[in-house]
């Protein structure tokens, strides 16, 4: 019984490893058609493509995403949260609407559309503040640079999933279709994130100008004040008694003029100065 119940745990993980591998080449093209997608974004970015079309259908989406996250025709104009729904656009790019400009709407959809004109309104006060040509490279480095950061993080993402995605098939169900499910929905996450970060970005983002290259700090050689510190290690010495002289590796050290006690007798009798001369001392 015991080794019929090892041959059937086996029999099951071995046809579980075969899937698995079976299924490898389907797994990695689920990942190269995202990839061709954001590698294609990357190609128009890097070309020089203007992104302008592209960057503000970004900002119609996302303030549309989040007005109707907080206001709905179904529920009562009166139950709308509206100083909660400023501060979350607040944070999308500057409002400068207040509750009382829009107490008045009592429908979602031309509310929305108030906010839309107010943040492409806005996106055009920021162009003509930093100018054309600024703003075009903005939206690149910007782009670019949030979207590289995000691509990351999903293919660890994509890692993890593919990892443990064939714990599935112990529930009755195809990995791989599981996997394709769970892609495709991250990948839906990633693209909308990517969007927000966007404009968040590009509301705030500041041109900082140099116009004058600051200079690099000097530094200050050690033998350019070395004739100082000797003179004053010197004077030192001399007053706590000992005449000494300063080493060139150490401008602050004294060496003493005394023969050690294990060195050999000044007076050429081989002895050890401390069993010669250094014991009358």
């Amino acid at each position: 019984m015991v080794s019929k119940a090892v041959e059937n745990a086996q029999r099951q993980i071995e046809e579980l490893n075969y899937e698995r591998r079976k299924n490898v080449l389907k797994y990695d093209e689920v990942m190269n058609g995202q990839r061709e997608v954001i590698y294609a974004e990357r190609r128009k970015i890097l070309e020089g493509q203007s992104l302008k079309e592209q960057a503000l259908g970004f900002v119609e989406d996302v303030v549309r995403d989040v007005t109707g996250a907080w206001i709905s025709d179904d529920v009562y104009p009166d139950d709308w949260d509206r100083p909660g729904l400023l501060t979350a656009l607040a944070e999308i790019f500057p409002v400068h609407s207040t509750v009382e400009d829009i107490a008045g709407f009592t429908e979602a959809p031309p509310l929305v559309d108030h906010f839309v004109e107010e943040a492409l309104a806005a996106y055009d006060a920021k162009e003509e503040a930093v100018g054309t040509d600024v703003m075009r490279e903005l939206e690149r480095v910007v782009l670019l640079n949030i979207t590289d950061t995000k691509w990351r993080e999903h293919l660890y993402e994509m890692d993890y999933l593919q990892e443990g995605i064939h714990l599935r098939a112990y529930a009755q169900r195809d990995p791989l279709v599981e996997y394709q499910r769970e892609a495709f929905s991250m990948f839906e996450v990633l693209t909308a994130s990517i969007q927000e970060d966007f404009v968040k970005y590009i509301y705030r983002v500041e041109l900082v100008r140099h116009d004058e290259q600051p200079q690099a700090p000097r530094v200050q050689r050690l033998s350019e004040n070395r004739d100082e510190v000797a003179s004053g290690a010197g004077g030192a010495g001399t007053e706590s008694g000992a005449t000494g002289a300063v080493q060139p590796g150490n401008p602050q050290q004294a060496v003493s003029d005394k023969t050690p006690r294990n060195a050999p007798c000044p007076c050429g009798s081989g002895l050890k100065y401390k069993k010669c001369h250094g014991a009358a001392a």
